[in-house]
């Protein structure tokens, strides 16, 4: 949608901020991204089960990370206010396709499916 770093937007920023600060971004440019089709309950409050998103920042690195936000913002160009309280995913650009998919499973089925339960794991070990 656009391409821009922490660093261009505010480098201070922790991750966290950062990805609402992405969403925020998305929401205010233009005609904004339409959130609000995505709140499938009516309740005015989009969540992760509505509208998964992956936020692939431009640059390098492997790393990546699902984190709760709760992000609002009103766009003056539409005259309208979304909320987004939920999961995000974040990646690097060129992390490859296995790990996009990674992120957006914690996302969608939650990392206890992935990792598999911790008593599993410990029994299968002795």
């Amino acid at each position: 949608m656009f391409n821009q770093t922490k660093a261009t937007i505010n480098a201070n920023l922790s991750e966290s901020e950062y990805g609402q600060a992405v969403l925020r971004k998305a929401w205010e440019s233009g005609t904004g991204f339409p959130f609000n089709d995505y709140d499938t309950n009516g309740n005015g409050i989009i969540t992760n089960e509505e509208l998964a998103i992956v936020i692939i920042n431009p640059g390098t690195g492997c790393a990546g990370q699902t984190r709760l936000v709760d992000v609002a913002s009103v766009n003056p160009n539409i005259g309208s206010s979304f909320r987004y309280k939920g999961q995000i995913s974040q990646t690097h650009g060129d992390a490859d396709m296995d790990l996009y998919a990674y992120e957006l499973f914690h996302q969608l089925e939650g990392a206890e499916h992935i990792y598999g339960s911790p008593t599993l794991v410990v029994s299968n070990l002795i």
